[in-house]
């Protein structure tokens, strides 16, 4: 009950929840977002986190959730050299860590900072054991921007063809992917 009755003695600032931040005391997302529009939300909470992890977790022994949560934040961003080298971290202890999303995410940051043969091999290696989504669907994006229409068509049908046998809360969790690869099979050439 003393937590309800006085928050501010929880929290630092003394003002209770409105001015407390976890990502660190000095940078509040109501400062990022100053003079934003909303549609810049989701940027500023990952540029926050990227920069809150980076001042936590110093270069020091590897440590793989850390780094693995800096690079996603960094795709997010679109900064993908930086994120190469927070994933390559990762990967390189362990390649098949968060069910190889970290390969695929890595194999995607390859794919968009020009190293497509890496990327290409990457992708195809951790699509053989691996049925994420999110990976089908990058991968199905460098094939596009490599003019393998065909091939990037089959991948994206991949992720479509998941659909009838998921359970309904697969369904739901899988639907911004099931868009995306709708909207990219409708983006493709027509077959010949």
């Amino acid at each position: 009950m003393a937590f309800f009755a006085n928050p501010s003695k929880f929290f630092p600032g003394g003002r209770g929840f409105g001015s407390w931040n976890p990502l660190s005391s000095t940078t509040r997302p109501q400062e990022i977002m100053k003079n934003s529009p909303i549609s810049t939300w989701r940027m500023a909470i990952f540029s926050a986190l990227a920069i809150a992890t980076t001042s936590q977790f110093p270069l020091g022994p590897i440590r793989r959730i850390p780094f693995y949560r800096r690079g996603v934040c960094e795709i997010e961003l679109g900064d993908f050299p930086a994120a190469l080298q927070d994933l390559e971290r990762v990967v390189g202890k362990d390649p098949r860590y968060d069910f190889q999303r970290a390969a695929g995410l890595l194999a995607h940051a390859y794919a968009n900072t020009g190293q497509a043969e890496k990327a290409e091999a990457l992708f195809q290696d951790v699509t053989r054991t691996s049925t994420l989504s999110e990976t089908y669907y990058n991968y199905a994006l460098l094939l596009a921007s490599q003019q393998r229409f065909g091939e990037a068509r089959e991948w994206a049908k991949r992720i479509l063809a998941k659909k009838p046998t998921m359970p309904g809360y697969l369904k739901r969790r899988e639907r911004p992917w099931f868009r995306k690869a709708n909207g990219l099979l409708k983006k493709l050439p027509a077959q010949s």
